[in-house]
């Protein structure tokens, strides 16, 4: 059993892995080649796939739900110097 603390933990890596996947679909919606993507992401082709086949299988394994689409109201979060 994991704590709540690892599953918060696995879901907001799960979170910046979907954000990434947004960011490359967006780069090659625009037109820009894989070597810039590959620059600016440090993903390329190959790999890319891969991590959209792999984090498939986890959302879809956990039944996870991005907590982006779960959120109801924002939540408001302090930075501390």
């Amino acid at each position: 059993m994991i704590t709540a603390a690892q599953e918060w933990f696995n879901e907001g890596f799960n979170e910046g892995l979907l954000r990434q996947i947004e960011i490359i679909e967006n780069f090659l919606k625009a037109g820009v080649t894989w070597d810039i993507v590959y620059e600016a992401t440090d993903f390329d082709e190959n790999s890319f796939h891969e991590l959209k086949k792999t984090l498939t299988k986890v959302l879809y394994r956990t039944g996870s739900t991005p907590a982006s689409e779960r959120c109801q109201a924002p939540i408001l979060l302090t930075v501390w110097p």
